[in-house]
């Protein structure tokens, strides 16, 4: 699961429970792997679950492999599991409808200059109430011409 953004803590707390619930027997390098965090921060992450009772840590004693832990979400664990499930899916719907209210916004704008989804690529200024705009123009100019000629000093 790696992503560009850093995660929320109960969304990595929540990442976390997930992935400890689908395979509790994984080592943490296959988690932490899995998660897209370094292993260092899973363990970190683990010993914070462990500490609010939400994950039980069992070894393997009389097993070949002394590395073996099998992690389990313990009673609380579940419930703390599905109220970040809720608050997750609550948080993104919020991010989704601004979202949509965003590009609903940045559509008008693209409107309002006469611009549409089919628009060729500018070669020519367009006149806003802002001010004048030039795309893909073959010459270069600097933004300070782009300025005084705004201001019709140029």
């Amino acid at each position: 699961m790696n992503t560009a953004r850093p995660m929320h803590r109960d969304e990595t707390d929540l990442q976390v429970l997930r992935q400890l619930f689908a395979t509790p027997d994984d080592s943490q390098r296959a988690l932490a792997a899995r998660l897209g965090i370094s292993v260092g921060k899973l363990n970190y992450c683990l010993q914070a679950l462990i500490a609010k009772g939400w994950v039980k840590v069992n070894n393997f004693r009389h097993s070949n492999n002394k590395l073996a832990y099998t992690y389990l979400l313990t009673t609380r664990g579940m419930h703390a599991k599905f109220s970040l499930t809720r608050s997750f899916i609550e948080r993104k719907e919020e991010e989704f409808e601004a979202l949509q209210i965003e590009i609903r916004d940045l559509k008008r704008e693209l409107e309002a200059a006469g611009i549409g989804r089919d628009s060729p690529p500018f070669d020519e200024s367009i006149e806003t109430s802002t001010g004048r705009f030039f795309r893909n123009t073959e010459e270069p100019t600097s933004h300070a011409d782009d300025h005084l000629s705004l201001l019709g000093k140029a």
